[in-house]
């Protein structure tokens, strides 16, 4: 279970990975084969020297990736600068962000309650949600949202700090599992509805179908889902 609930710190890890440098395979050989002169070993007067190696040496084609200039990768970085700055979609993201965050707190209590959090599953939950609340409150202490968003985004704040209020309590003892999740029940509910909303806003601010909006936060809360399964 505890790999489970980690998962998505191994695939932070992992991609972290990805960044090391690769090894060829022609250092490693000159590191570990250094150069030297063969010599024959003695096996009396009928001894005949070994038959010289004349395989070649295999050729290593260093591959160059045209395409990584300094001018794309600039290009690359300002229309991601200019995304991620958009008032509209940086409202958005930290609101669905908000949601995973209810998610993951009622999945938790969920698996607490069917019996499913064995050992330290439970304290490694906390710090997950932890560090999930802690991203999602930096986030939007940064957050001006447009008009189009400002009551969903007021609605949302609302029930994040709900479902904080209710994530203490429960941490404390001041509230049994069961109580939590019928806590959480109508604040996931009020963020739902503010995400609907925001759904619509930015539908008609890109052009797009609130429904496939509304269909991808489901795909994302179904992915959560399966890291208690």
């Amino acid at each position: 279970m505890r790999a489970r609930v980690t998962g998505l710190m191994v695939l932070a890890l992992a991609l972290a990975a990805c960044g090391a440098p690769a090894v060829t395979p022609t250092a490693v050989g000159a590191t570990l084969a250094p150069e030297r002169t063969p010599t024959l070993l003695s096996a009396g007067p009928s001894a005949t020297p070994a038959p010289a190696n004349t395989e070649a040496a295999p050729v290593v084609t260093k591959f160059v990736d045209a395409s990584a200039t300094p001018e794309a990768t600039d290009a690359a970085d300002a229309a991601m600068d200019a995304v991620l700055g958009d008032p509209v979609l940086r409202t958005y993201r930290v609101m669905v962000a908000m949601q995973v965050n209810a998610m993951f707190l009622a999945n938790t209590a969920q698996a607490t309650v069917t019996g499913e959090m064995e050992g330290d599953d439970i304290p490694v939950s906390v710090l997950v949600f932890g560090a999930l609340t802690q991203s999602v409150d930096e986030d939007a202490a940064g957050v001006a949202p447009p008009p189009e968003l400002a009551a969903a985004w007021q609605a949302a704040l609302a029930a994040h700090a709900g479902i904080k209020q209710v994530s203490g309590q429960w941490l404390l003892g001041q509230l049994s599992t069961a109580e939590v999740l019928t806590a959480l029940a109508p604040l996931q509910a009020d963020l739902e509805a503010a995400l609907v909303q925001a759904d619509a806003a930015v539908a008609v601010t890109y052009d797009v179908q609130a429904a496939s909006l509304t269909e991808y936060r489901a795909r994302v809360t179904l992915a959560l889902e399966k890291l208690f399964e």
